[in-house]
This record gives C-alpha cells, sequence and structure tokens, in this order.
C-alpha cells in the first residue's frame, strides 16, 4: 500500500501532469471558487518601483507564482509572474 503524500499541508497525489490536490473533487468541472477555498484568496502586493530581485524573494517565500503590482494599493497596474521574471532575464546580455 502507498504511503499518503503531503504538500504544504495538503493530501496530494502524483500523476502524469504532476502533484494534485486530493481535496478538489474528479467527479466534477472544478470552479474558480471551489479552488480559492482550497488555497485561500489572500493576493499579494508589490509596488512597481520593487526591483526584479525583491519580487523573486517575495515569490519564493510566499510559495505563490504572481503578485499584483500596486503603487496605492487600491489600483492595478499589473501582475508580475515567475514567467515574467523568467522571460525578463532571459533578454539580459
Amino acid at each position: 500500500m502507498e504511503k499518503p503524500l503531503s504538500y504544504l499541508g495538503r493530501s496530494v497525489e502524483c500523476g502524469p501532469m504532476g502533484l494534485h490536490d486530493r481535496s478538489l473533487s474528479r467527479n466534477k468541472l472544478t470552479d474558480v471558487a471551489d479552488i480559492l477555498r482550497t488555497k485561500g484568496a489572500t493576493v499579494k502586493t508589490v509596488s512597481a518601483g520593487a526591483s526584479a530581485l525583491v519580487v523573486a524573494q517575495r515569490l519564493r517565500r510566499e510559495r505563490i507564482g504572481a503578485m499584483i503590482v500596486t503603487n496605492d494599493g487600491s489600483s492595478i497596474e499589473g501582475i508580475i509572474s515567475e514567467r515574467d521574471l523568467a522571460y525578463g532575464l532571459g533578454v539580459l546580455p
């Protein structure tokens, strides 16, 4: 019998597409509300003036893949993601 896997306190299984959270039902289409109930709805923000290094460090520390960019805490300037950082580094000389 296989030992159940746990990742970040969640029960997960390893499938062909990587780790899957067992708490999400396979018998129905998952909607955004289901995902937010499972992972939480906390949003992290960063100012547009933050360096790429600071963003990368915060993404790693928070174990998230993207942050909302805002200068005043109420309007959204954009979204910065791990992919944005990778692509940005890829164009450096």
